[in-house]
């Protein structure tokens, strides 16, 4: 399938492996290597997988970069970004891309059963009162997008919570959420204190996009 498949990695070894056999139908998986401290090319068997291609960050340089980094890499005309450490389902990816195969749609969002954090949870009720989406989640890091669209995006911000929606919003994009599951998996979470500086995020791309001549 031409679709190229992006998956920034930090520190997934034991994960990553099961990801990469699930996805063998795809022509393109790019993976973003962020410094782990075992690097995927270490355990990762390049053989095995004939459309892998690894990217590796001397230092770390955080998810974003690494999703920019996949992107501007990408030759397909779909680009879906997942995780690697199984908590999206490989077999999800045609539903996730079929909205745009159908030229409904220039981004598709998995919208998740639930969002967890509270305060991404907020963050997404600030970027759909600003921009006035109806979006439920778009903070999920399973999502497709339009490749020509996905080289445009500058990705704001500490993460993806409120601004990818301004910013489609603002680049007039077509979006669409699909249902997905996700799948249990044993893996601490951290605080999301970039949600913290997010909040700032936001504000900061409205005022730069709705008052002219606040970047001049």
């Amino acid at each position: 399938m031409n679709v190229s498949i992006i998956i920034p990695v930090y520190n997934e070894k034991g994960r990553l492996e099961k990801v990469l056999d699930e996805l063998q139908g795809f022509n393109e998986v790019i993976v973003i290597d962020d410094a782990s401290s075992i690097k995927v090319e270490s355990y990762i068997d390049k053989k095995k997988f004939p459309n892998l291609q690894i990217l590796t960050n001397e230092v770390n340089k955080g998810y974003l970069h690494s999703i920019k980094a996949g992107i501007a890499f990408a030759r397909n005309d779909i680009v879906v970004t997942m995780d690697g450490d199984g908590e999206h389902r490989p077999e999800d990816v045609t539903k996730l891309i079929q909205p745009i195969l159908d030229n409904k749609c220039d981004i598709v969002f998995g919208k998740r059963p639930e969002i967890a954090r509270e305060s991404e949870i907020f963050l997404l009720w600030l970027a759909r009162m600003l921009t006035g989406s109806k979006v439920k989640d778009s903070g999920t890091g399973f999502r497709a997008i339009k490749t020509e669209y996905a080289k445009k995006l500058q990705f704001y911000g500490g993460c993806t919570c409120g601004t990818l929606l301004q910013e489609c919003d603002y680049l007039n994009m077509r979006i669409c959420e699909v249902d997905v599951e996700l799948p249990k998996i044993s893996k601490p979470r951290k605080i999301a204190w970039d949600h913290f500086f997010q909040f700032f995020s936001i504000w900061k791309f409205f005022f730069k996009t709705h008052i002219k001549g606040l970047d001049e």
